[in-house]
């Protein structure tokens, strides 16, 4: 006589999460206007710890910082 079958497990297995990498427009604010795409052949600086967020932010600073230097030569010319 056989022996009953044992019911196996599930395996499940975890989502790992994710980084998104399509972002809200600082200038607009239209949702899922902004778009990071890392191309590894171009980039120059290549490390391993480069993730699309980390290139939104760096742009983001960079137009905040050109915003700022513009704000203060029209600053400089009506006075």
């Amino acid at each position: 006589m056989g022996r009953r079958r044992r019911s196996q497990k599930k395996v499940t297995t975890k989502k790992r999460a994710t980084v998104s990498k399509v972002f809200k427009c600082p200038f607009c604010s239209t949702d899922d206007a902004v778009t990071c795409k890392i191309l590894w052949r171009r980039l120059s600086n290549r490390q391993d710890l480069t993730e699309p967020i980390d290139v939104f932010c760096e742009w983001y600073d960079a137009c905040e910082n050109e915003n700022l230097d513009v704000r203060a030569e029209e600053g400089d010319e009506d006075e």
